[in-house]
């Protein structure tokens, strides 16, 4: 954690305290942790690791001098094509070169430690919690809007 302290780290979440101390996450306490994330999400509470929560739109930037349109959105779970369809478009621009890298998968579910929620847990948990669902569209609003991500059931009709 850096120079934060535990101690530091606990006042500054709503969340830690239903981790502090445990070795894996109880799947009892979980949807409570679950809105405890989406509350200091929604405060926009700076805490080690925040950003792992915030929009994937604040990341994207103009740069310096005029703004522009964004000429390609990759989504992570299409990030092989993305890439693919990003190369070629440099490609062209650039008049004309290789493809040079390649990607492996890491930090997959295979490779989280035990104790961790699987995605199936954490989406089980959102579907069965409306409101919970309609607070995390609300945080996630721009990403849903810009990135063309369809909306959950919960949230038709939101904005």
């Amino acid at each position: 954690f850096g120079n934060v302290t535990l101690e530091e780290f606990k006042q500054m979440t709503t969340w830690f305290k239903y981790v502090d101390g445990k070795a894996s996450v109880d799947m009892d306490t979980l949807p409570a942790m679950l809105h405890a994330f989406m509350h200091d999400t929604e405060c926009n509470y700076d805490y080690y690791a925040a950003e792992h929560l915030t929009t994937q739109s604040t990341f994207i930037t103009q740069g310096a001098g005029c703004a522009s349109e964004i000429d390609l959105v990759i989504r992570l779970e299409e990030l092989d094509d993305g890439l693919d369809q990003m190369v070629d478009e440099v490609k062209v621009a650039a008049g004309g070169v290789a493809k040079n890298c390649s990607l492996s998968d890491s930090n997959t579910a295979e490779d989280k430690p035990g104790g961790v929620p699987t995605e199936s847990e954490l989406m089980n948990i959102l579907t069965a919690d409306d409101e919970m669902m309609k607070k995390l569209c609300i945080i996630y609003a721009q990403d849903f809007l810009c990135f063309g991500y369809d909306l959950p059931d919960a949230c038709d009709g939101l904005f």
